[in-house]
């Protein structure tokens, strides 16, 4: 008998803070408790049985940080996360969404401690969520050369 594995498709946010203050920051924030505890990771979650990419991490952010009001726009980059609870394997699917607003976090949920905006180029100063490390590496690769690109 093989193996087998729950796969799941999760949504996340790489979040660009357009005001004045915090011009182009990108949201990170720090995970407490459980085996992520100190982590960082972008704000995001698993999509439901017949819920919508969009309405779900609508969902998300608003339950994760308080913000309702952020732009979405089109996803961007896809990562993979695997690892095993209880004897289940389990593959996470990101799929990660450009999204933007011009405000700060309004109550972070009681997954996170901490956040920062953060400047792109900073990305290495951080220890993030091993399974995502890969995939949020490409992601901000990706954003720093498009905003080159634009810059020239």
């Amino acid at each position: 008998m093989g193996k087998t594995i729950e796969q799941r498709f999760a949504v996340r946010a790489f979040l660009i803070n357009k005001s004045r203050e915090r011009k182009d920051n990108i949201l990170i924030m720090r995970r407490c408790g459980g085996s992520d505890s100190g982590l960082w990771d972008v704000p995001g979650g698993i999509v439901s049985v017949g819920e919508n990419p969009y309405t779900s991490l609508r969902k998300w952010m608003k339950e994760e940080t308080g913000l309702a009001n952020i732009g979405i726009g089109p996803p961007f980059e896809l990562g993979e996360k695997s690892f095993s609870v209880g004897g289940v394997e389990y593959q996470i699917i990101d799929n990660y969404f450009k999204c933007f607003t011009i405000f700060d976090v309004e109550e972070l949920s009681g997954e996170y401690d901490s956040h920062e905006w953060i400047n792109p180029t900073r990305f290495d100063a951080f220890d993030f969520v091993g399974g995502r490390r890969g995939a949020l590496n490409n992601v901000f690769e990706s954003y720093l050369e498009n905003r080159a690109r634009a810059k020239s």
